[in-house]
């Protein structure tokens, strides 16, 4: 990130010398791009300062970009001096880089910052810190007392006022603690339902509302979600359009933006194409030869696997009647042509994003948040495929006599229990590691970089720290561990192979007595775990 801003601040140097409209406008991508990779990172409210200087670079670029005064010019370098301040604060110093090397611990901590208006909290906050410590979280109690808070770089801060607060000292309170953190994502549980009021807390500063009777899950769900990064795969456009021109215009725009693209001329072959190319989005011409866009978006949508598929009309089609009728067919957003560059890439990302969340959500388990088994299946086999230069190891896990929790306790209290380790490694391990619940009580997963020995050192960590846990409700409190099985890829192996050498560890792990975690070195040398 650092990188990023350093060049988004030498193209402004390079625009004060030289104000022309073309740096101003690759200072407009530059800060696109940041922005980006700060919501990528879940740096939410970074990314809203960053969007929000981007904005006042795209008001200075109507009206031809005319040269800034120096009031403009002012004004735009203290915007990026606060948001490169408000980067710095995430960007660990190479002292504590180094001690995050050194640390045994799989990821390095995530801090978060809890405001409270009573002195004493109430009870059912202090077994939510607790939990909120176990998965992973470095938690500080914070006042707005002479705390310099905004010094730490929290990722969230979960704010609990008095219940009886009255709304003039409630929003003066939230205001207060915006000014100790402007670039934290401010969370704060309310009992109240009034529109109002709750317009009025996000004014004052609050980026999220939770509702008194979602519970402590909704806020360790948030927590986790706010702290995992996905991957940042590029973006895939199929462009259809039939002229040639217009195709390596439309693709040059696209690429400046970072957005991979294939172009198709012919609409009869989208179809084919589409299941060769995978793409997130289909920016569709609507005036073709042989059969139009209209025609053919109806086409795609009547293929299963396609249907929820981005489809954007980019035309120079005038008729209101007929651009309806596109989008009542199956379009989802009609752009007219000739295109504003920006507002094409900002379109096609926002509707990409929001694609991908969607199939997100499809794709993951509704109790614990992780991937299901058939997805995971498929992303073992993408980590397989890279694995060729790097160890992997993979792990399946077990809760041990689960069945004696069901039958003692109950469902419900199951449950809890499945989601406490769910939360666990979610916390605890990377982003770029796969969490899987593979079935029940069953979880898989794979460690990308990860020799045997390292796989057994980290989930050794988790299960000491998930056998220590206090798991149910009162008088329904309960200790659970888990046993595991590690094993460790080798060229040739199928997915199929990597999982059943696992589950045999994870077999004799149990036949030694549950609560531990056994390698499987059969046809291994024993020197390289």
């Amino acid at each position: 990130m650092l990188t990023q801003m350093t060049r988004l601040e030498e193209r402004w140097q390079a625009y004060t010398r030289h104000p022309e409209a073309g740096v101003l406008a690759d200072i407009v991508l530059s800060l696109h791009g940041l922005g980006e990779e700060l919501t990528r990172l879940n740096l939410l409210r970074v990314a809203r300062i960053c969007e929000g200087i981007e904005a006042l670079a795209l008001g200075y670029m109507e009206g031809g970009a005319p040269p800034l005064s120096a009031t403009q010019k002012q004004a735009f370098s203290r915007q990026l001096d606060t948001l490169r301040a408000a980067i710095q604060l995430f960007i660990p110093r190479p002292r504590e880089q180094r001690q995050q090397q050194e640390d045994m611990a799989w990821a390095a901590p995530r801090r978060i910052a809890v405001f409270m208006a009573d002195a004493a909290p109430t009870a059912d906050i202090l077994p939510l810190l607790d939990t909120v410590r176990q998965i992973g979280f470095e938690v500080e109690e914070a006042s707005l007392d002479g705390m310099a808070t905004s010094q730490r770089g929290h990722v969230a801060a979960l704010l609990f006022p008095n219940e009886s607060m009255p709304d003039a000292p409630l929003l003066a309170w939230v205001r207060t603690v915006r000014q100790h953190c402007p670039y934290t994502q401010l969370i704060l549980r309310t009992p109240s339902r009034n529109m109002e009021r709750q317009v009025a807390l996000l004014r004052a500063g609050v980026d999220l509302l939770l509702q008194q009777d979602e519970g402590s899950e909704q806020i360790l769900r948030l927590l986790l979600e706010l702290t995992e990064v996905h991957e940042a795969a590029a973006y895939r456009v199929m462009v259809v359009e039939d002229s040639r021109v217009a195709s390596t215009i439309i693709q040059r725009t696209l690429r400046e933006h970072g957005i991979e693209s294939e172009a198709v001329r012919d609409p009869a072959e989208v179809l084919d194409r589409l299941d060769s190319y995978q793409p997130d989005l289909v920016l569709m011409d609507m005036q073709m030869p042989k059969l139009d866009g209209i025609e053919a978006t109806r086409v795609i949508r009547q293929q299963k696997r396609w249907r929820a598929l981005p489809i954007v009309y980019l035309s120079g089609e005038q008729n209101i009647a007929r651009q309806i009728e596109a989008l009542r067919l199956g379009g989802d957003q009609f752009l007219s042509k000739p295109f504003n560059p920006i507002m094409l890439a900002a379109v096609i990302k926002t509707s990409v994003e929001r694609y991908r969340t969607a199939q997100r959500h499809t794709q993951i388990d509704g109790l614990t948040g992780l991937l299901r088994h058939s997805v995971a299946l498929q992303r073992l086999e993408l980590l397989m495929e890279a694995a060729r230069q790097q160890p992997l190891a993979v792990a399946m896990l077990d809760i041990d006599h689960f069945k004696a929790i069901n039958d003692s306790y109950g469902h419900p209290v199951g449950d809890r229990v499945i989601m406490a380790l769910a939360w666990l490694l979610r916390g605890k391990l990377r982003s770029t590691d796969l969490i899987a619940r593979f079935g029940g009580e069953e979880f898989l997963i794979a460690l990308p970089g990860a020799d045997a020995a390292t796989a057994r050192a980290v989930l050794e960590q988790l299960r000491e720290r998930f056998a220590g846990q206090l798991h149910g409700k009162n008088d329904t409190l309960l200790q659970a561990s888990f046993s595991a099985g590690i094993a460790h890829y080798r060229p040739g192996m199928s997915v199929g192979d990597l999982i059943e050498r696992a589950d045999a560890a994870l077999l004799q792990a149990k036949q030694q007595g549950r609560n531990c975690i056994v390698v499987n070195t059969v046809g291994d040398n024993p020197a390289e775990l």
